[in-house]
Formats: structure tokens, sequence, C-alpha cells
């Protein structure tokens, strides 16, 4: 801090981002951790503390997990379920249906 002619100190100002990020509660204990010294253990800050390591059963990656297009998805299974019932309608409409050539013998008098 230096000192203005008039003898006051001149401050720089905080922005509201670096404000926020001093305020913020993970930020706060982070620092709480890494600055303690009790019972002689020392914390080693975790990048991600929230996200499991790939290398685990619970690890999804994020493509997988914000997937957004569930009703896209719904309306193909839908739209198979459809085309099924409807092969099965064919099926039964054309496949019983047998050609008959049926032989008519008129007899005229």
């Amino acid at each position: 801090m230096a000192s203005s002619p008039s003898g006051f100190r001149v401050v720089q100002a905080e922005t509201r981002y670096d404000r926020a990020r001093r305020a913020d509660k993970e930020s706060l204990e982070k620092g709480r951790l890494a600055e303690r010294k009790e019972k002689f253990q020392r914390y080693d800050p975790i990048v991600r503390p929230t996200e499991p390591p790939e290398d685990s059963l619970g690890f999804c990656p994020d493509a997988e997990r914000f997937h957004t297009d569930v009703a896209g998805e719904e309306k193909h299974v839908r739209d198979q379920r459809i085309a099924r019932q409807n092969q099965v309608l064919e099926t039964k409409r054309f496949g019983s249906f047998t050609l008959c050539v049926c032989v008519c013998v008129c007899v005229c008098t």
C-alpha cells in the first residue's frame, strides 16, 4: 500500500469477483483446511472432490450425465413399438390371405 502526498493510504479497490471469491463457502473451507496445524496432519487439496475417479464404479462422463434428449429417445422407442404392431397386423392381414382360385362351373341351361 502506497501513501499519497496527503498522508492517506491508497488502497486498491476490490472487485465484486474478488469479494465473492473470498466469501465463497467452498474457498473458505479449503483455505481453513490448508491453514490448520493441529494433530500434525496436512490437507492435500483434491482437484475435484465431488466427482469420482475415472476408474471407479460410480464414474459417469459428462456427456452421459448431461444427456438431454430424453424425449427423442422416448419417441424412438414409441415409433419402434408402433412399427412392430403394424408389422404384426400386416402379417395377420396378408399372411392368412391365401390366393384361392376357384373354378366355377356354370351350368347354363
